[in-house]
């Protein structure tokens, strides 16, 4: 299960479509490790990697987004927070039992972010344009 980026995910605001492609790449690597069936080192690495990029992602998204008094930024923020919180219980699950980590890691990735990006993150994309944010 490859992570790929396509124009169609574009949220038409330059900086945000490469902390996309970003994330795509962090959770490339989790997938790989996965199907790799690395040591916890690994994935703990990767998940407090994966962590700290998209907190810094949602914090950068937000404070546009608030600049922007973009009216939908409520549901930006629980959507990113729920996602956080995620990464930690599935890091958290893994510290317990390392046969935790499988496929369903994988799933909730790609259905989150194609979910989120095409269905939140897509609906500011004209808005800021519109503001003369690309």
């Amino acid at each position: 299960m490859s992570f790929q980026w396509s124009e169609d995910i574009s949220v038409n605001v330059r900086r945000f479509d490469y902390q996309h492609q970003k994330l795509l790449e962090l959770f490339d690597q989790i997938g790989e490790q996965i199907s790799h069936c690395s040591e916890f080192s690994d994935f703990d690495y990767l998940f407090e990697e994966l962590r700290e990029y998209a907190n810094y992602h949602f914090q950068s998204e937000e404070k546009v987004l608030k600049d922007a008094n973009y009216p939908h930024i409520g549901k930006q923020i629980i959507h990113h927070n729920n996602f956080l919180k995620k990464i930690d219980e599935f890091r958290g699950k893994f510290a317990c039992d390392k046969d935790f980590i499988g496929d369903d890691v994988k799933i909730f990735l790609r259905n989150w972010f194609y979910h989120h990006v095409k269905t939140v993150d897509k609906q500011y994309g004209d808005f800021l344009n519109a503001l003369d944010i690309f």
